[in-house]
């Protein structure tokens, strides 16, 4: 936990620039993809000293997500349609705590330790198509 929360705290502003450079969708793809890689990483890296900066990293790009979330909120809304999307996605947010881990849970409990990276990668894969189908259906007529 301390590994991932250094990397929110410590690569978030680099990750804001970045996507000031590239646009929150650009991001939250590159995020979503980086954050899978670590996860699916993991296993193979667990009794390593390279799992710290994989964690790291993973702590940067799998909070990332959700700053770039909000990074394409309040650049595409304004006034209280913003402040309805920020409060529907601490809802979300407060669900994915509530549901997340007893399914990943249950899932280690059925496939063992690799539960957990597979629910992440998963996770993720699910976002990541979700926001190129969203960029094609955006920009056909």
């Amino acid at each position: 936990m301390t590994a991932l929360s250094a990397g929110n705290i410590l690569l978030q502003i680099p990750l804001g620039l970045m996507a000031e450079r590239f646009g929150g969708r650009a991001m939250i793809v590159f995020c979503a993809l980086a954050t899978a890689a670590c996860a699916l990483s993991l296993p193979m890296l667990i009794t390593t000293p390279l799992v710290w900066p994989v964690l790291v990293v993973m702590g940067a790009v799998g909070y990332g997500v959700y700053t770039m979330a909000l990074v394409e909120l309040g650049s595409r809304f304004k006034g209280t349609v913003l402040v309805a999307g920020n409060a529907a996605f601490a809802l979300m947010w407060g669900a994915g705590g509530i549901v997340g881990p007893p399914g990943a849970g249950a899932l280690m409990q059925a496939i063992g330790p690799l539960g957990l990276p597979v629910v992440i990668a998963s996770l993720d894969a699910m976002l990541v198509a979700f926001a190129l189908y969203r960029s094609v259906k955006r920009k056909s007529p």
